[in-house]
């Protein structure tokens, strides 16, 4: 029943498609602008596809989690090791999460002590974010290593009253979060401060097991913006966030148990930027220095022994645009990264130097934009890639996009330099994706596209087996198509659905595994939502994800079976002020698993209360 269900809402968004033939008008497209490409640009001028979670489409979700929203655009699937605080990591068409790219107020996140150098989206709210901006294969010709899969682009919000307050608190017996923010924009400064707190029993990370494994985070986001001229000014923003969970790890004999293990996390973001506007104000600057530095460490009680990790990665950042005219404008920049990893007996670090630019140029309806980028590691070396994308308006409601482009993956710290299994000799991992489809705007708001992409990734690193260390000896590929469509049925009933089928497979001819999938990486994906204004005052709403069957692992011997969650969702806007809201999650109890042995999160209910000056 609950396969039907997602399946019926999916299929009546995209039946939506065959009415707009005909009926589409220009003032029925709502240009969105995207940031994400390092300058402000019209989403129907973009050759990729990029899904944009703007603020009222977050409060109206009511995700608590970054992880959470994603997996809610194409292409993006999720395996957690168990409820709330668990390590989580996503897939952009395939591709892990250390192989995307994640940015918050266009400061890179990472942590340089992780085994690929990602981070863990399980400790990743949405706290402030009042924006999300999902892009789909590589831009590492803008933003340099890791941006192959994707790109996700947080921003926080930023005041835009004198004075402005915001409160909220959700939850029920066994978790709450809450969140409160104060700030103001008067004459040349913009000022903000929020913080957040979650406490969540959680579900046992083991699927078998009793325990409950707990999570408690504590986050504060401090914001300034000060306008030296009416052209020019400096900003700042600091971030301090503190976790501590349980987790289950293995016993004696290297079997997942119901441990007592726990962990803590603290991670600091902190960046100070001056950005000016020249030449009439055709030639626009930011200079932004940035430093992520995330302390770690797990504990394991029953060998009374702990395991700590400290990872930080020092950016300087210059970003230039320079209108020629209209039609014509260049982005360039240069780039300096740090890292540094350091952790009982390894103590190291590298730098990355990058150049880039790009140059977009409208010629009529068609829109073209090229971009190259040059980096030099201190470890393997130079790399140089290129991409190019396009754009062409066929008519005021159909926009094909199209792009190639080329991606790249620096070595970790850890699979250079450990003890046991690092590899100095490593080279970059190179991706090139191929991508093009159509949008097509309709009456009554409607929005529907079609995607076809290819990526095939080479020199991908990987462990092993024959010398136990790491080495680029991996080859993998992925294509697949990917469908969207939303409409609104009525003045107060909107839907919205999208499908994403997927094949993610080893390459390597000369591997044991060769053509077998990836690991957790499911062939299908879909959701659905609908969302009715019932009164001026009442909205209720309800969304389902499907995830299809995948294997646990590149050696395809367990599979992971098929599941679909349902949430249902409502909110009552009392008054100016004040809003009561409430959803039920994982509706009907779905009991599915992300990552082969690991619990998920059963039904649950929420209650929320929210108030707003």
């Amino acid at each position: 029943m609950r396969t039907y269900l997602i399946a019926a809402m999916t299929t009546a968004s995209a039946l939506a498609l065959m009415t707009v033939a005909g009926h589409a008008h220009s003032e029925d497209i709502t240009e969105v602008v995207v940031t994400v490409t390092r300058e402000p640009v019209a989403l129907s001028k973009v050759g990729q596809s990029v899904t944009v979670f703007d603020a009222a489409t977050i409060e109206t979700r009511q995700e608590l989690f970054l992880s959470d929203l994603i997996a809610q655009s194409p292409s993006v699937s999720i395996a957690q090791t168990g409820g709330p605080g668990q390590v989580d990591t996503a897939r952009f068409r395939g591709a892990e999460s250390d192989r995307s790219l994640f940015l918050i107020d266009g400061v890179k996140l990472g942590d340089p002590s992780q085994i690929g150098g990602g981070l863990n989206l399980g400790l990743l709210a949405l706290n402030d974010a009042e924006r999300v901006e999902v892009l789909r294969g590589p831009l590492s010709t803008l933003w340099g290593s890791q941006a192959i899969g994707g790109v996700v682009a947080i921003t926080t919000r930023t005041p835009k009253k004198p004075f402005e307050a915001r409160v909220s608190v959700e939850g029920l017996d066994d978790y709450v979060t809450a969140r409160a923010s104060i700030g103001g924009k008067a004459d040349r400064l913009t000022w903000g401060l929020s913080g957040a707190y979650i406490d969540d029993e959680g579900v046992s990370s083991l699927r078998t097991g009793s325990e409950k494994d707990g999570f408690e985070q504590k986050h504060l986001n401090g914001y300034l913006n000060y306008a030296l001229t009416e052209t020019s000014g400096l900003r700042a923003r600091l971030s301090h966030t503190e976790s501590d969970y349980d987790f289950d790890g293995y016993d004696a004999s290297f079997s997942l148990a119901d441990t007592r293990d726990f962990g803590t996390q603290d991670e600091s973001v902190a960046s100070v930027g001056y950005y000016n506007q020249m030449l009439e104000g055709r030639l626009k600057n930011s200079v932004t220095i940035s430093q992520t530095k995330t302390e770690r460490e797990t504990s394991d009680l029953a060998n009374a022994t702990s395991y700590p990790f400290e990872g930080r990665q020092t950016s300087y950042d210059y970003t230039g645009t320079f209108s020629l005219s209209e039609a014509t404008q260049f982005v360039f920049g240069a780039s300096s990264e740090r890292s540094k990893i350091i952790t009982t007996g390894l103590v190291k670090s590298v730098t990355l130097n990058g150049l880039f630019a790009q140059v977009r140029q409208d010629i009529n309806a068609l829109t073209l934009n090229a971009s190259v980028r040059r980096d030099d590691h201190s470890t393997f070396g130079d790399n140089t890639i290129g991409q190019i994308a396009a754009a062409y308006a066929l008519s005021d409601a159909v926009v094909l996009h199209a792009s190639l482009g080329q991606g790249f993956k620096a070595p970790s710290l850890y699979q250079l330099y450990d003890g046991w299994s690092g590899n100095v000799a490593l080279k970059p991992e190179e991706a090139t994706n191929i991508d093009f489809g159509v949008d097509v705007y309709g009456a009554n708001n409607g929005r529907y596209g079609v995607s076809l992409f290819g990526r095939k990734t080479e020199n991908q690193i990987d462990y092993d087996m024959s010398t136990f260390t790491y080495g680029n000896i991996a080859r993998t590929k992925a294509y697949g198509i990917e469908l969207e469509a939303a409409r609104d049925l009525s003045d107060a009933v909107s839907i919205s659905g999208n499908y994403s089928h997927i094949i993610a497979r080893d390459d390597a001819k000369d591997s044991f595994t060769y053509k077998n999938d990836l690991g957790r990486a499911p062939k299908h994906l879909a959701n659905a939502h609908i969302d009715w204004q019932a009164t001026d005052a009442l909205s209720l709403g309800a969304s389902a994800r499907y995830a299809g069957k995948s294997f646990e692992n590149i050696y395809n011997t367990r599979e992971l079976d098929a599941y679909t969650l349902v949430d249902l969702r409502a909110a009552y806007r009392v008054n100016d002020t004040v809003s009561v809201f409430g959803r039920i999650e994982n509706a009907t109890d779905e009991d599915y698993e992300t990552a082969a042995n690991y619990g998920s999160t059963g039904r649950r209910l929420w209650l929320g209360i929210r108030a707003s000056l």
